[in-house]
């Protein structure tokens, strides 16, 4: 029952800022809620299986409360101190990039796959793990890595720099590639002028595997999703504020459709690929779904219950990119792996907790006020930029990032991964990038 009158809450919090928002579908704190909403209802779900935690203690609706409250109330000073014109206009035009330029992205990609296994070969070789099996690599890989270890940070060994940063670039080849696929489609492009643009997607999508988790292939199919859904909104809504208001009920429920779409699609995909990365899926896949999403209410209510002795370091879970990056350059000793402790739920254990865990941790409530406020203002300043027409890169960006959005019911991923120089330089790549795409000619003798 207590799982119930979560979800209630939250659908209160959604019906109120739906409307204070202009009944904007895609604003960061709708996306928030829904996600939050989706968490608790698997939770609940799991009530029949593997969650043995029926009663949920006060404080969990408190924070969670106070924490999407505080996003909104970001949120909404972001639309109040907003400057910027909004176009009532949207003309939008096929994109096209040149066929050698696609089968260049192609060409990296693949070489970076390839050296993402011999990086991945030698750490596990390092460690005295030898195999043939491309999944037991990853996996053994994926225990010595930095989210749930600190032996590659303190040995100085791990992926190579420069396969780090051909990922990352690899990563905006596929987003662009996503971006003109869906413009051109919406417009009413044919499938078949435009199939190019897929070669480069399926090839990261495969270098995603080698990362040793499926986070970065989700945080494609929601980039395609973020990127899909707002073009689709500004292509349609043109016209008059009347020709708007009419269509704006057809418009939302277009994108609520296939958000279920969506969802439905990466969920199958999520759960099946578990072999790919070493992982065994002999769990049902209900039981299994229902855990992944919805573990982290009953195990951050166990931790409210039971909180963790306090070190005297500040913010040591909510600044942990900071900490890594400033270890890396001898400023400070301290470091540590970016997951928590495991909970034992049976045949299944959890080390998520949602993104309050950190957050009150080092700061109490205050800390969950203030850090849910400056997240829900960046992310709508970020939202705001992507939204307006010709702001191509910003799309990208807010595309790229916006995972951070739905990660939240899981674990923080604001401060520990947003705030830190890889966000810089994916700024500066998918500037570099996008001349190189759609501004730089070259003409061949």
């Amino acid at each position: 029952m207590n799982y119930l009158l979560l979800i209630l809450l939250l659908i209160i919090l959604f019906v109120f800022f739906y409307h204070i928002l202009n009944k904007d579908i895609l604003s960061p704190t709708i996306i928030s809620i829904i996600a939050f909403i989706i968490c608790v209802l698997c939770a609940f779900l799991g009530l029949g299986s593997w969650n043995k935690y029926p009663k949920l203690n006060i404080l969990v609706f408190l924070i969670i409360f106070i924490g999407i409250l505080f996003f909104g109330f970001g949120e909404i000073f972001a639309r109040l101190t907003n400057k910027d014109k909004v176009k009532n206009e949207f003309v939008y035009y096929p994109i096209y990039i040149d066929k050698w330029k696609i089968y260049l992205m192609v060409i990296v990609i693949i070489m970076t796959i390839v050296l993402m296994f011999l990086d991945i070969k030698r750490i596990c070789a390092h460690f005295g793990f030898f195999s043939n099996s491309i999944p037991d690599l990853i996996a053994f890989y994926r225990t010595k890595s930095a989210l749930f270890s600190t032996e590659l940070i303190s040995s100085g060994g791990g992926i190579s720099f420069v396969t780090n940063q051909l990922l990352k670039v690899c990563n905006i080849f596929c987003i662009i590639s996503i971006f003109c696929l869906a413009n051109n489609l919406i417009i009413g492009e044919k499938i078949y002028k435009n199939k190019i643009y897929i070669f480069p997607i399926i090839c990261a999508c495969i270098l995603s595997l080698f990362t040793s988790g499926r986070g970065l292939l989700m945080r494609y199919i929601v980039c395609l999703f973020i990127i899909w859904t707002i073009l689709y909104r500004n292509y349609n809504l043109n016209g008059s504020v009347r020709e708007k208001i009419l269509k704006m009920r057809k418009v939302t429920f277009k994108i609520l459709k296939t958000g279920l779409i969506f969802l439905l699609v990466a969920i199958l995909i999520f759960y099946f690929i578990l072999p790919l990365v070493g992982r065994n899926n002999n769990i049902q896949f209900l039981d299994y779904i229902s855990f992944y999403f919805g573990a982290p209410i009953p195990s951050f209510n166990i931790f409210l219950e039971s909180i963790p002795y306090h070190s005297d370091v500040f913010g040591e879970e909510t600044l942990v990119g900071i900490y890594s990056f400033l270890n890396k350059f001898g400023i400070t000793n301290f470091i540590q792996q970016a997951s928590r402790e495991f909970i034992d739920f049976g045949n299944l254990s959890s080390n998520i907790y949602t993104s309050f865990r950190r957050y009150y941790y080092d700061f109490g409530v205050w800390g969950v006020v203030i850090c849910q406020f400056i997240f829900g203002f960046t992310f709508t300043k970020i939202y705001q930029k992507s939204s307006q027409k010709g702001n191509t890169k910003w799309l990208l960006f807010y595309g790229y990032m916006a995972s951070i959005l739905i990660d939240q019911i899981r674990d923080e991923a604001f401060f520990v991964t947003f705030v830190s120089s890889s966000t810089i330089v994916y700024a500066i790549l998918i500037n570099i990038i996008c001349f190189f795409c759609f501004k730089l000619k070259v003409k061949f003798r």
